[in-house]
């Protein structure tokens, strides 16, 4: 999750890998629309050929794990195409915040009203997560997630309090050229414990501004009450270029709904 860095060297730029000076891309916030269909039909994929003694993968494992391949696929393809040393150059991590305030987790004491929100990552091997059927990334996955015990997140929080230098502390996650982070808001009751003077709110979702519209960064959020069929909404920024190659994947499921007033383009870095 975390670990130690020198502070007397010198940390690269997230546009410098290798020596090798990368463009900032330009960073677009688009909104997908998963019907209950599409992520039936994607959780079905993941748990295809599962062992009789593995864990049912859930939908949010499904879909992360879909979204998860099959972003770096395109990332890889336009990797290839720019001429970029795609190994070398292209993340293949994917992070996800968990609250860790639950009772079958840290079992905060009540008068505790934040949340407590370690994030759980993941690195595959490239060839892997390329090539790995969805239902081996979901298993990888699901293990991931549910691998951090109480005990681990009291270590990893005490490991925190005894660094002399909290700057010296980088995450292990690697964002650059590839990085994945993906929120789950889906199960927050919003329609249900939103209301004005009686009245439902239309749209509840997060904008897309200088500081969200990252490369890679997404939200999973339930749909708006009017399609209340169990569809999920993804808000998803991701580099224009990359919207162009999985535009032309066939199995990059779902519809694509982009409003005028939604999309929004900045250069990655501007205003940050």
């Amino acid at each position: 999750m975390f670990k130690a860095n020198n502070p007397t060297e010198p940390i690269l730029s997230d546009k410098t890998i290798d020596n090798i000076v990368y463009p900032s891309p330009v960073v677009t916030g688009k909104v997908l629309h998963f019907s209950r269909e599409q992520l039936d039909q994607i959780k079905r994929n993941a748990n295809e050929g599962a062992l009789e003694t593995s864990q049912h993968i859930s939908t949010f494992v499904a879909l992360t794990s879909h979204l998860y391949q099959r972003l770096y696929l395109a990332r890889r393809q336009l990797a290839t195409t720019r001429g970029w040393p795609t190994l070398e150059a292209l993340s293949s991590d994917i992070l996800t915040p968990i609250n860790w305030r639950r009772a079958d987790r840290l079992s905060l004491p009540p008068r505790y009203f934040p949340n407590a929100v370690l994030t759980t990552t993941m690195s595959l091997r490239p060839d892997e997560l390329a090539e790995a059927s969805l239902s081996v990334i979901a298993q990888r996955w699901h293990d991931r997630l549910g691998g951090m015990t109480p005990a681990d997140a009291r270590q990893t929080l005490a490991w925190i309090t005894a660094q002399p230098n909290k700057r010296c502390i980088v995450p292990k996650f690697r964002l650059q050229h590839g990085g994945f982070m993906i929120s789950q808001w889906s199960n927050i009751p919003l329609y249900e414990t939103a209301t004005f003077g009686g009245a439902v709110p239309v749209l509840i979702a997060p904008p897309f501004t200088t500081i969200s519209t990252i490369d890679g960064l997404g939200y999973i959020l339930p749909s708006a009450p009017q399609q209340s069929d169990g569809s999920l909404d993804i808000y998803l920024a991701l580099d224009a270029d990359v919207w162009v190659v999985l535009d032309q994947d066939v199995e990059w499921i779902p519809n694509v709904v982009v409003p005028a007033e939604v999309e929004i383009h900045y250069q990655e870095g501007d205003g940050r």
